[in-house]
């Protein structure tokens, strides 16, 4: 039988092929194996890294906002004019150490809003709560139409299930609806608390007229005041300010006196030209005492 020959480097069995087709199978194997790992990797990494982002913008921006740039509960249309700064309270109690008598230390450029009642006092007030009644747009107006959710509170029945309760009020002339932002409802009571503790003064030197038309109920002082004191309080708690404010010490005075310090702030006087830009744009309902 004649010889069969293969050259040099050939394979010329069916074992090694089946070794060379077993050696590039593991291969590819591997390789496979490889990518998937990669691709693992890849994926873990970038949602570590998504995770990590949404973390620290979450701790910069919660959700439902921040004192700087604004809460879900404010005004979406007035949270534009937030800035803070940092300001001293002035007004704190020192001592006299002559007359032995405690005083305010007040800040001479300021407007003055305390102290004995007086026309440039009320003219003041006025200044500071001029316009405090601005409109809202139609828009907005929609979020309010359907009461108070005091229906939250328990034991307490909503706005919309009192029968006498007639819906968010619309000026029939204007066509408007008006509203106010909380700090200058806070305002407002705090003026309100001020006229009482001088009852004396203001029957004598009223800044409001009440509309004779107006049926005023007989509870409605009362209870008036009452609701400032108690909103006020609310507001304070709600601000939660942490400012420390140490206390010192006089010779001669048996009493120690926290003073005043620094504190960030919502600068006022933004949300000021925000208010007052608003009401040259639309109407806003006249001052009531």
């Amino acid at each position: 039988m004649p010889a069969h020959y293969s050259p040099l480097g050939q394979v010329a069995s069916d074992d090694d092929d089946n070794d060379t087709a077993f050696h590039q199978s593991s291969a590819t194997r591997v390789w496979s194996g490889l990518r998937v790992w990669q691709s693992l990797t890849l994926i873990f990494a970038l949602v570590s890294g998504l995770q990590a982002a949404y973390q620290h913008v979450h701790a910069r921006c919660p959700l439902d906002g921040s004192f700087d740039s604004g809460f879900t509960t404010d005004l979406a249309s007035a949270r534009s004019a937030i800035n803070t700064k940092k300001s001293l309270f002035t007004g704190w109690i020192s001592y006299n150490h002559t007359t032995k008598d405690v005083y305010r230390v007040l800040d001479g450029t300021s407007m003055q809003y305390f102290g004995k009642p007086s026309p440039e006092i009320d003219e003041a007030w006025q200044h500071l709560l001029y316009g405090q009644y601005p409109a809202l747009t139609d828009d907005e107006a929609l979020l309010f139409s359907s009461g108070y959710p005091v229906s939250q509170m328990a034991g307490t029945a909503s706005h919309s299930e009192d029968a006498n309760f007639k819906g968010l009020y619309r000026n029939p002339i204007a066509k408007q609806t008006y509203m106010q932002l909380d700090v200058f409802h806070s305002l407002h009571c705090l003026n309100y608390i001020r006229k009482n503790l001088h009852a004396d003064y203001y029957e004598q030197h009223p800044t409001h007229v009440d509309d004779p038309m107006i049926r005023i109920p007989p509870s409605w002082p009362k209870v008036h005041l009452e609701h400032c004191l108690d909103h006020i309080r609310q507001s304070i708690q709600c601000f939660g300010d942490l400012s420390p404010a140490p206390f010192y010490e006089w010779r001669g005075l048996d009493l120690t006196i926290a003073t005043g310090q620094l504190h960030t702030c919502r600068d006022f006087e933004q949300i000021r030209k925000w208010q007052d830009e608003r009401n040259e744009k639309m109407p806003f309902m006249e001052d009531v005492d």
